[in-house]
């Protein structure tokens, strides 16, 4: 499983700023009227990364909580 949630972070944060450098050049070739509401994608796959680092660190965090300290559900 930790192998996948670094694959993922990283496809995250490379598919975020690939499609910020692909709308930032359709921009100025096409115009940011056309291209502006792309950078939506953008900040999607940027949350995604951010939202996936902090799980990652929190379950990281969480499992070095001995057994006895851990919250009960």
């Amino acid at each position: 499983m930790e192998l996948y949630s670094k694959i993922m972070l990283r496809f995250w944060f490379i598919l975020g700023a690939v499609s910020a450098i692909y709308c930032t050049y359709k921009g100025f070739t096409e115009g940011f009227n056309q291209w502006a509401f792309m950078y939506v994608f953008s900040a999607i796959a940027f949350f995604m990364f951010f939202m996936k680092r902090m799980l990652i660190r929190r379950f990281n965090k969480q499992m070095h909580i001995p057994e006895e300290q851990r919250p009960n559900k």
